[in-house]
């Protein structure tokens, strides 16, 4: 009868945070989410977690891009603005490039000879890349789509008639 304890409420369980972009693996038959610097991959087949790989970058992953449709690589967007090739598989790094100056809001990926990159963002730039044989390479950047201060939200792209369609984030 001569201690004292004092017990402290503690929280235990973390903080739900929603995934920034997610995308289908078709080969795989798996959905990646990204999560704060984590990439998380779910079994479709078994309904279940299969794995992650945390810290891809050292800011968060805010849109993400299968290379094609066996999907062994992806490009993930970052809340810097850098670009990253990326092993879907092993989750290692194959090259990043800085292509925005803030959060990159949408990626996609055109397959061909060489991959070309559509990528969006806060900033309201929009950046065409190519990606050969593991490099990839800005080579059209677009500043203040509509206007300054009013950022991309989605890109789209009709191969068929060579047009890009982006919708804002907002009205100007």
């Amino acid at each position: 009868g001569t201690k004292m304890l004092n017990f402290l409420p503690e929280k235990n369980t973390k903080e739900f945070v929603p995934p920034s972009a997610c995308v289908f693996n078709e080969a795989a038959a798996e959905l990646s989410t990204l999560v704060g610097k984590a990439m998380y991959k779910y079994d479709i087949c078994k309904g279940s977690f299969t794995s992650v790989i945390n810290n891809l970058h050292n800011s968060d992953l805010t849109a993400i891009a299968l290379d094609g449709p066996r999907g062994r690589r992806c490009f993930v967007g970052c809340g810097n603005g850098d670009l990253l090739l990326v092993n879907y598989m092993s989750g290692g790094v194959i090259d990043a490039v800085t292509a925005h100056k803030m959060e990159v809001t949408c990626i996609i990926s055109i397959q061909g000879a060489r991959n070309t990159i559509y990528s969006g963002a806060s900033d309201g730039s929009i950046v065409i890349s190519e990606e050969h044989k593991g490099d990839v390479h800005v080579h059209t950047t677009t500043e203040n789509t509509f206007g300054e201060g009013v950022g991309i939200q989605d890109i789209k792209v009709a191969q068929s008639i060579n047009i890009l369609v982006a919708s804002s984030t907002g009205t100007h």
